[in-house]
């Protein structure tokens, strides 16, 4: 894996694709302040029929958007991936219609020999997206034009049918207005032919996720690296999935025929918010809420006459003296999972246990775009994520992992997407369907 980081582009290796290892040394350095190549990343690669590799990469004059910097593209050559050889520049974007931005370049070998380059323009035929251009020698290219108009940082790989498959970031807004009608997130597009792309969809949602980078693991699925510009320190994260030739179409079923089985009952001892979640024990798990703390127990549905042994599993004495009030209750991963608010809606937090309700971690949502009493709960691959609501926008979505280690957050809403309050989700493919 190729890289921006301090000092220029630097490598990391792996034997699976999930766990790196970083090199030592830099491949290609980044220049002094006021050069073309201050700052260097964004690489993307091709093997040649002789075995050497081009690198072909982002040089900018400095930091900040299109008008503050120029952005130019530039290639190194390579006989072993780790010691380049800077060739110069590939597009001058002062000397093309890119007006001093060409940026995030994508390089794919084509089966004739011939090399497209897929990157960034700010040039009036694109107003803000993705152009190509062509080369027969890898080193002087004749642009192409307009690809997709609102949509940045292409990642392209060929199909094993022959088709492309390109990955690219929404970018809704640029200095002509709105570009797209996408929301913030990482779509996918397919073309026959590697120019004409069509068929978005929605691959990753959320703001700031960018720079995709797509592999074949050679097992019928694609693996997407990317990042996210509010992490810090920034991290390389990973998604895998498989293509579907064909849309999948949304299962349908007749109404459900709902019938009692059991007498509506009283549960003593619990005053609010009860929550009833199946973990494998005869014997349901339920939560509740009275005078300020959080409850567990376990009831036995077929005793109609049955009591529920409540134990307190938080309360004041974890929130800095401040009742409890809301909370949502889940089971996955093999652990109890609960958020719970606070009285005034000022902060909430996630408690983990495990199926004898012993506490195995309690941490801060560290929710701030809102009141944290409005809240859903909703098991992820790796762990959990916490959706809060955002007044005026939407919903803040926080993710923890499987150790209730919180590893990101991300908004979703906003612009024609601004939501009012949901109190439900169910995690889909790409995002959250919230209700």
């Amino acid at each position: 894996m190729y890289y921006g980081g301090p000092g220029g582009i630097l490598s990391a290796i792996s034997d699976d694709g999930l766990t790196f290892t970083k090199e030592p040394g830099v491949r290609v350095p980044s220049g002094s302040a006021g050069n073309s190549e201050m700052i260097v990343s964004d690489p993307t690669l091709v093997r040649l029929k002789d075995g050497r590799v081009r690198m072909y990469y982002k040089g900018a004059s400095g930091g900040g958007g299109p008008g503050q910097a120029v952005h130019s593209v530039f290639s190194a050559i390579s006989t072993d991936g780790l010691r380049f050889e800077k060739e110069g520049i590939r597009i001058d974007s002062q000397q093309t219609p890119d007006r001093g931005w060409a940026s995030v370049p994508e390089a794919i070998v084509l089966p004739d020999g011939r090399v497209r380059l897929y990157y960034v323009s700010d040039g009036l035929d694109v107003k803000h997206g993705i152009v190509s251009t062509i080369s027969d020698d890898g080193l002087n290219f004749t642009r192409e034009g307009p690809l997709l108009t609102g949509f940045v940082d292409p990642a392209v790989v060929r199909l094993a049918n022959g088709s492309y498959l390109m990955l690219a970031v929404a970018f809704p807004f640029g200095s002509e207005g709105r570009l797209t009608d996408a929301a913030p997130g990482i779509y996918s597009f397919l073309s026959e032919d590697g120019v004409n792309f069509k068929d978005r969809e929605l691959v990753l949602t959320g703001e700031g996720n960018i720079d995709p980078a797509i592999i074949d693991t050679r097992d019928g699925a694609y693996r997407v690296y990317y990042w996210n510009i509010t992490d810090k320190p920034s991290v390389i994260k990973s998604i895998s999935g498989k293509l579907t030739s064909t849309p999948v179409p949304v299962a349908t079923a007749a109404a459900p025929n709902i019938v009692p089985i059991l007498a509506p009952r009283s549960i003593p001892g619990a005053k609010v918010w009860l929550f009833a979640v199946d973990d494998g024990n005869p014997q349901l798990a339920v939560s509740a809420e009275s005078d300020g703390k959080l409850l567990m127990g376990r009831l036995d549905v077929t005793d109609p006459d049955a009591k529920v042994s409540w134990q307190t599993v938080a309360g004041p004495a974890d929130t800095g003296g401040v009742p409890i009030a809301d909370h949502w209750h889940i089971f996955t991963h093999g652990y109890h999972w609960l958020v719970f608010s606070v009285a005034g809606d000022s902060a909430s937090y996630l408690l983990k246990l495990d199926k004898d309700f012993q506490r195995l971690a309690l941490v801060p949502v560290g929710h701030t775009d809102g009141p944290t009493n409005d809240m859903f709960l909703v098991a992820e691959p790796n762990g959990v994520a916490v959706g809060h609501f955002a007044p005026g926008y939407g919903h803040t979505v926080h993710w923890f992992d499987l150790q209730a280690k919180k590893t990101g957050q991300v908004r979703i809403g906003g612009g024609i997407y601004t939501h009012g309050n949901g109190s439900s989700a169910i995690p889909v493919d790409g995002g959250y369907l919230v209700f």
